[in-house]
């Protein structure tokens, strides 16, 4: 199986959809999930779906397993964590981002409608208006262990690492979002 870490952060200059403001505290906040460490994948026995504790034998079937962070800052702030067990692509799951096939050197995603294939052990930033992406493909992990220990090698250190590759995401032609200079994106 695959294994792919993101972290997300957006800034928010006014409430998102008008209404969504403060402070929040998301799912698997105050851990992190899951990294690689000596070739295996370690994953946090408290780390929770929906507030129940994932099952070991939720990543059975999988081909990818993906971390997923975001974090907003601004007048909406707080972080969520997440794992997601992909057992076929195409996969979306998330508004905005599919993954769409897989082999063990590289992942292709589709971003805001971008198509991009994510190197194995290269770190890309991505923006798109007020949010920063951070994408590292692991490859293939060969084992899979379950650990009541602190990890500190998740989604929310890709942010701090050297980067491979910046790219910039502009709205697709035709899209009913704007994107205003210094302000929110709007629909």
């Amino acid at each position: 199986m695959n294994y792919v870490q993101i972290f997300s952060m957006t800034d928010h200059t006014q409430p998102l959809q008008g209404r969504y403001q403060g402070p929040y505290q998301g799912i698997n906040a105050e851990l992190q999930t899951s990294e690689v460490k000596d070739g295996s994948l370690r994953v946090a026995t408290q780390t929770k779906s929906h507030q129940l504790t994932l099952p070991e034998d939720y990543f059975n079937k999988a081909k990818i397993i993906l971390a997923y962070r975001h974090s907003d800052t601004g007048v909406l702030s707080g972080t969520s964590e997440t794992l997601f067990s992909v057992s076929q692509t195409p996969w979306e799951q998330i508004p905005g981002f599919s993954i769409l096939e897989f082999n063990k050197n590289s992942v292709t995603l589709r971003m805001w409608d971008q198509e991009m294939k994510i190197e194995k052990n290269r770190i890309y930033q991505i923006r798109f208006g007020k949010t920063i992406v951070y994408l590292k493909n692991f490859g293939s992990v060969e084992r899979l262990e379950w650990t009541a220990q602190i990890l500190s090698e998740g989604p929310a250190q890709l942010h701090t690492a050297e980067i491979d590759e910046n790219i910039t995401i502009a709205p697709p032609s035709g899209s009913g979002i704007q994107i205003k200079m210094g302000q929110e994106t709007q629909n």
